[in-house]
């Protein structure tokens, strides 16, 4: 059969409707990409507002606030252990999938 002599069928939709379309999705689109960006932020700000309370400074004596200093760097310590381990299991187990044969 020669290719040239199927046709295609016409679409029932025209060009500028199909154009049309695709803006109006692309447009909602990028109204729920930013909503949810927006809830995320917020999300965060509620979560860290509840698991950290703001810090006292005033009234503390030089040796309070080295003492408070090396306690925050130990937490930071903690959590950037922890932040590592989790990315190595992270690329650790996207190699292991990566590697996995499909059957």
């Amino acid at each position: 059969m020669n290719p040239k002599l199927i046709e295609k069928p016409k679409s029932k939709i025209t060009a500028s409707r199909k154009l049309s379309l695709k803006i109006m999705l692309l447009t909602r689109a990028m109204e729920q990409l930013e909503q949810e960006t927006q809830d995320r932020d917020e999300e965060k700000l509620s979560y860290l507002g509840e698991r950290l309370p703001p810090l006292q400074f005033s009234g503390l004596s030089l040796t309070e606030l080295q003492d408070l200093c090396k306690q925050l760097h130990g937490k930071i310590d903690v959590v950037d252990e922890e932040r590592y381990d989790c990315e190595a299991k992270v690329t650790k187990h996207n190699k292991d999938v990566s590697l996995r044969p499909f059957g």
